[in-house]
């Protein structure tokens, strides 16, 4: 670990950086840095998030990641043990025959960042996923409701311009015709109109049309009215968008949380394991090592919400 960790400090100190600037952009612990610095093997996690941890600092200082880690990997290396036999050949042959036919043992796989970075990315595809189709739903909802609106409009069909000037013609005649009687004695008599004889009045519901005929004279009146239809829209209430957390545990680590004011819920979460929530309004959740987990949010990378080895609250929506 000395050979990687000069080569880590000395290549920060080269740059001019200094270990609280690397520690709030990688968001790894400032203890962690200095132990990281000096070999401090005893303040270090364990190999496989060490692992990562080293990794993160050496992309932060635009390093060769590779080299870095093999460095890492040499600074570790554990030389196989030697089987040792017994003098005796029936003893060593059985050995070397048990040797031979038995397996060795899987090696665990180190999970370091570049493991987690694709956890993390089939979690923001899925989430991804889940946010287009809920934004395809709420676009149908809203385009069924302006349908219904539509139909409920009242559609008024205007009447025909050739009916239009058809009555106006029919209205702007006035017939007139004065005749005197055949059989009239008396020249110097006074020629008077003659009393109606009948009046009739139609009316409709688009027009009234009022008729008055006599001996002698013929008048008509038509008149139009206009109606007025008022329309009302209502609007769609405003979606809110659901709470979705995904906690990945880095160490052992113990939470507590609480959805939409609901009951308290305690979980234990072993190294690599997954939790996830959902929540519509609030949620809040309680961890006893806010170093050791790692949150993503409605599909984004929360990272690291606090410190190794401190408790630490979360409360969301932010």
């Amino acid at each position: 670990m000395i050979k990687t960790s000069q080569l880590l400090k000395s290549e920060r100190e080269k740059q001019g950086i200094s270990l609280e600037d690397v520690a709030i952009t990688t968001r790894i612990n400032l203890k962690i840095l200095v132990a990281i610095e000096s070999a401090d093997l005893s303040s270090l996690p364990a190999r496989p998030f060490l692992r990562g941890f080293v990794r993160a600092y050496a992309k932060f200082l635009k390093m060769d990641e590779k080299e870095i880690l093999k460095s890492f990997e040499s600074d570790f290396k554990i030389e196989p043990e030697i089987a040792t036999t017994d003098t005796s050949a029936p003893h060593e042959n059985i050995k070397k025959e048990v040797v031979q036919k038995t397996d060795p043992l899987p090696v665990p796989k180190s999970v370091d960042a570049k493991d987690l970075q694709t956890k993390n990315m089939g979690m923001r595809i899925l989430f991804g996923s889940a946010v287009i189709i809920l934004s395809i739903l709420i676009i149908f909802v809203v385009q069924t409701a302006r349908k219904y609106e539509r139909e409920s409009e009242i559609n008024v069909e205007p009447e025909s311009v050739e009916e239009l000037k058809h009555d106006e013609n029919d209205s702007s005649e006035v017939v007139t015709d004065t005749t005197l009687p055949a059989n009239s004695s008396d020249s110097t008599e006074p020629t008077a109109t003659a009393v109606a004889d009948a009046t009739t009045t139609t009316v409709t519901s688009t027009s009234v049309t009022t008729t008055t005929t006599t001996q002698k004279t013929e008048t008509t009146v038509t008149t139009f009215t206009t109606t007025t239809i008022r329309i009302t829209s209502t609007t769609l209430p405003a979606v809110s968008q659901a709470i979705d957390v995904v906690i990945e545990a880095l160490d052992r680590v113990s939470i507590d949380y609480r959805a939409d004011n609901g009951g308290l819920v305690s979980k234990t979460l072993k190294p690599e394991e997954v939790l996830n929530i959902r929540a519509q309004t609030s949620l809040n959740i309680d961890f006893s090592d806010g170093g050791v987990v790692n949150v993503i949010y409605n599909g984004k990378d929360l990272g690291v919400p606090g410190s190794l080895g401190q408790s630490h609250k979360l409360r969301l929506p932010r």
